[in-house]
């Protein structure tokens, strides 16, 4: 009766060759994959960090670009965003603009414009404490109605008091995104809003806006599109998505 042949267990310096040569192709691998579904990484995983904010409202049919037409009126009301985290024990509230005053620290997204027109989007170049599993609830109060337009369209956000929950559709520093990592190299951290449950719906709305008319494939959905349905930085489907 023969013995039994013996396993050849491989010198530990052969094992660690093996696992340096790998490990870019695993980063790699990695990093695609997160790539692919959109940075995300669970709740869990994901740090605290402190990050700039950048956001525009979700109002109805207004995905890239919209500006109000009357700057007094719009910001004569308030617009504050709640970011809570109970299982980080965080609840903050930031007050964007109140009673005609924009808060120090925040701008509007864009350039100034002498016609008295206001950019529906705010920006800030302080850090606050963000992470993945944040919910985002963003408050806007109209002291009355107010005229719009946007390439497309034109309407009226009538005055009252709107709100939108959501989270992040992209945060940028603390994440395992190796091609976000690079792309973005020497940038500060920042928390991008626009994954919204909701959408703010205009009144007498035209479909004709600064550039006329919309055209008839504006709308078409990919077959990406299709495939990898919008969806914010902890996995929820966006109802509405702001660029």
């Amino acid at each position: 009766m023969s013995a039994p042949i013996a396993t050849t267990a491989l010198p530990p310096e052969t094992s660690r060759r093996r696992i340096i040569r790998l490990a870019p192709y695993l980063l790699l691998c990695l990093s695609l994959w997160l790539t692919f579904f959109g940075g995300r990484v669970p709740a869990f995983l994901s740090p605290t960090v402190e990050r700039t904010l950048y956001f525009k409202l979700p109002i109805a049919g207004t995905e890239f670009h919209w500006t109000f037409l009357d700057r007094r009126a719009f910001l004569a009301g308030e617009l504050t965003l709640r970011i809570v985290n109970p299982a980080r024990h965080r609840d903050q509230t930031l007050v964007i603009f109140r009673n005609g005053v924009i808060t120090k620290g925040w701008e509007m997204i864009g350039d100034a414009r002498p016609d008295s027109s206001f950019y529906f989007g705010f920006a800030t170049g302080q850090r606050f404490a963000t992470t993945v599993g944040d919910s985002i609830i963003l408050t806007l109060t109209m002291t009355e109605d107010l005229r719009g337009r946007g390439p497309f369209t034109t309407g009226t956000l009538p005055r009252g008091t709107y709100v939108a929950t959501g989270s992040y559709k992209l945060v940028t520093g603390g994440t395992l995104n190796l091609l976000k990592v690079m792309a973005r190299f020497g940038d500060p951290p920042a928390a991008y809003l626009g994954c919204w449950d909701t959408t703010w719906a205009l009144r007498d709305e035209r479909a004709e806006g600064w550039m006329g008319k919309k055209p008839a494939d504006e709308d078409d959905v990919s077959f990406i599109e299709r495939l990898l349905p919008d969806r914010g930085v902890d996995g929820r489907l966006c109802q509405s998505l702001t660029n």
